[in-house]
């Protein structure tokens, strides 16, 4: 566990060359555990820190205007399956920004996030979510079965007991953002559904 707690630091790094070397090396595996419960927080650790890595890859063409300027937002549509693990990044910084986590209800109140993980809670809005989410410069990010052929951006799920990610290109070019070549050739390419 002290080594898992320590990769994650390492993580959590701001230096994008180096988040790119331990986001590669946590695509390794996670740690055995024999408890489910410490697996899953495991799990969901390694997955907030892909999230924060993303961003490091990624330059929004335009951020919206609010109150809240100087904040970098994280958000969570539906269930939390992360708990206290995302909360960690609370202490950290994007593109000079203090992160923020907020936890959603609804699509409709995302106007200032930069990121939004669309829970598995939602596959049956998931259209609906993603219909709201048009037009916007808005990274999305999810980690359930087809959820990047119906439309995120970004897929996080489990091979051979390791985190890997799907990019849907056609997502990609729909949000234009700029997503760094290097990023998106770790990850398995994939198009909408037709």
């Amino acid at each position: 566990m002290k080594k898992f707690k320590n990769a994650i630091n390492h993580v959590l790094q701001k230096s994008w060359v180096c988040g790119l070397i331990v986001m590669l090396a946590l695509t390794a595996g996670l740690a055995p555990s024999s408890h489910a419960v410490e697996r899953q927080s495991e799990e969901y650790a390694v997955k907030a820190a892909f999230i924060y890595n993303f961003a490091e890859f990624i330059t929004w063409p335009d951020w919206p205007s609010s109150d809240n300027a100087d904040a970098f937002e994280i958000c969570i549509i539906g269930s939390d399956p992360f708990r206290s693990a995302i909360d960690a990044l609370k202490h950290e910084s994007i593109k000079g920004k203090k992160v923020q986590i907020k936890r959603l209800n609804s699509a409709g109140s995302f106007s200032h996030c930069q990121i939004v993980y669309i829970s598995s809670s939602e596959q049956n809005r998931l259209d609906q979510i993603l219909a709201t989410l048009q037009g916007y410069n808005i990274l999305t990010v999810a980690d359930s079965a087809d959820f990047a052929k119906s439309g995120v951006i970004f897929n996080l799920y489990l091979e051979d007991n390791k985190v890997r990610f799907e990019v849907n290109i056609d997502a990609v070019k729909r949000s234009e953002l700029n997503i760094s070549s290097k990023l998106l050739r770790l990850g398995r390419i994939v198009h909408d559904r037709e």
